[in-house]
């Protein structure tokens, strides 16, 4: 006899269960067919009369495969979530293979998509809003901080290259740390539905990377993430039929002003009185002085 030989059959059917860790509903064994998949809320704490209660409506549920018609799928997320849309049927499920729940739109409620709290995208009975974001303000606001920092480093560099002449040892790169303007994207689908209140999500902005981060790369992957988001935002309102209101879309960021060059007087200033403390003229504390003063530090 074999080492699962001995358990009980199948509380449902009558049949084998098979595998190392069969399913259990109170005590009972419960094979894979039987069990099947569990696209539910709560559906790890079903009592028997529950989890059956809960096949009766995955049958039905699963007969709307038939007549699903894909309009439209949207991808987002590090384990690329999937929405599909019938649009013609006002249905949508999260599953490309359409092996999840499918959910009617009069089932949505309504839904959040926000920046770290803060309102992007929602939808209601009372409408669909779009919002004002502030992260491309908080992306400009980074520019003249991260001018700066790059003018004192490119200076920096250049005061250590006339100090250190005669020597070989290539001046490091000094990393500018810049704050991310945001964290993450988070969605909120809230439903009057049997089986699920609320389903939740969320999205990792883009981040700021490299010794020197790119401002304006940062600002496509920030504009490219917020139109797959508003496709979702569109695709959601539209199957559960609620109306756009007249609140402005995020608004697209203005170009990102080019870095200025290099302080070349300053530079040529700092130049001259190091020349003037190598000659003695000055000391090395009016020297240190002077450069950053000219440094603006």
């Amino acid at each position: 006899m074999g080492l699962f030989d001995k358990r009980p059959p199948c509380a449902i059917c009558g049949g084998k269960v098979k595998g190392l860790l069969p399913w259990k509903i109170e005590g009972n064994y419960i094979c894979n067919d039987c069990y099947g998949v569990v696209d539910a809320q709560d559906g790890n704490s079903f009592n028997m009369k529950q989890f059956l209660e809960y096949r009766d409506f995955r049958e039905q549920n699963h007969a709307l495969k038939d007549q699903f018609h894909i309009d439209e799928t949207v991808e987002f997320g590090f384990f690329s979530e999937k929405f599909v849309f019938d649009y013609q049927n006002n249905l949508f499920c999260m599953d490309k293979g359409l092996d999840r729940t499918i959910f009617h739109g009069s089932e949505l409620e309504s839904f959040l998509i926000s920046e770290d709290g803060a309102p992007l995208l929602e939808g209601s009975a009372r409408g669909y809003i779009r919002h004002q974001s502030t992260v491309p303000q908080r992306i400009n606001d980074l520019l003249p901080q991260m001018n700066q920092l790059l003018l004192q480093q490119q200076m920096q560099e250049t005061l250590e290259r006339i100090t250190n002449r005669e020597n070989d040892t290539p001046t490091a790169t000094t990393r500018i740390d810049l704050p991310e303007p945001f964290k993450k994207f988070y969605i909120k689908l809230y439903f009057r539905h049997p089986y699920w209140k609320l389903r939740e999500f969320d999205r990792t902005g883009p981040t700021l990377i490299g010794d020197v981060p790119d401002l304006n790369q940062y600002r496509i992957e920030y504009n490219e993430d917020v139109e797959q988001l508003k496709r979702l935002a569109d695709a959601l309102a539209r199957v559960a039929g609620f109306p756009l209101q007249g609140s402005a879309a995020p608004s697209a960021p203005a170009a990102a002003s080019p870095a200025p060059a290099p302080a070349v007087d300053a530079v040529a200033e700092i130049k001259k009185y190091k020349e003037l403390l190598d000659a003695g003229v000055i000391t090395e504390e009016e020297f240190a002085a002077k450069k950053k003063q000219l440094m603006g530090i």
